[in-house]
């Protein structure tokens, strides 16, 4: 646990190493992260536990989620890194300083969470905490990279289920049983798709979990679906965007 506090304090740091004034920045991660403690205490228990770690496994079925918990952390801060590093343009900085430290805030306010996690039932995960790492730094690699970044989405896809709809107190954050997470190869994004028919069009890889009475049922699959980024780009700008990350149910097929 101490190597990983020093690797949160030694990110926090990084956010100083700029020829910019970080005042926003930093007011943006302590902001952050007081809301994320003040959530953590009310809904999931931060504090009532001593600090303990736990081992949760990746995607097996015997898992307690089948991974969809570590595609959670991953898309998180993945959709996190950018909405930080677009937050930090607006602030004044240029595309490479805000990316990079839209990656580390990031990390650092997922980090928080799960040092809070360390303080409660669940545990501190350092597979939450590795796949963290990974989801910033793919958000970063992206940004970096317009070529590719123009052709690769990571989406979610999200339906409230019933335990939501009828107005339980269950945890929307952790509502696995509506989500799917699907990584996306925009056609568009390609010379071959950009001047015919194929520019509508995208194709899917998609994993998620359902939970039944035998236990957690795992579902990779494969699709083709409609690129509404594309569709919505002259429209709005900003609807085209939000779609890059938010995966609309029942606009593509799959097996």
């Amino acid at each position: 646990m101490r190597k990983v506090l020093l690797v949160i304090i030694l990110t926090l740091s990084l956010v100083g190493e700029s020829k910019y004034d970080n005042h926003q920045i930093l007011y943006t991660n302590i902001i952050g992260s007081a809301t994320i403690i003040t959530w953590g205490v009310f809904n999931w228990d931060y504090g009532k536990r001593s600090m303990h770690t736990s081992s949760e496994g990746w995607f097996g079925k015997d898992t307690k989620n089948g991974g969809a918990d570590k595609l959670g952390h991953f898309y998180t801060t993945f959709a996190f890194s950018h909405y930080f590093a677009y937050l930090y343009q607006g602030f004044g900085y240029t595309q490479h300083e805000a990316s990079k430290q839209g990656a580390i805030s990031s990390l650092l306010l997922n980090s928080v969470m799960e040092v809070g996690d360390a303080f409660s039932t669940y545990g501190f995960s350092y597979e939450d905490f590795l796949i963290n790492a990974l989801g910033s730094y793919l958000g970063y690699y992206l940004l970096m990279h317009p070529s590719v970044n123009e052709k690769l989405d990571i989406r979610l896809e999200y339906k409230p289920t019933k335990r939501i709809t009828q107005g339980d107190s269950y945890d929307i954050f952790t509502d696995y049983n509506g989500m799917k997470f699907v990584a996306v190869l925009k056609f568009d994004g390609f010379e071959m798709g950009r001047n015919n028919f194929l520019k509508y069009f995208e194709f899917h890889t998609g994993y998620y979990t359902r939970e039944k009475q035998n236990g957690i049922q795992r579902h990779p699959y494969l699709g083709i679906g409609i690129n509404l980024s594309h569709l919505l780009r002259p429209i709005s700008k900003k609807a085209s965007k939000f779609f890059n990350y938010y995966q609309m149910p029942y606009s593509y097929i799959s097996h």
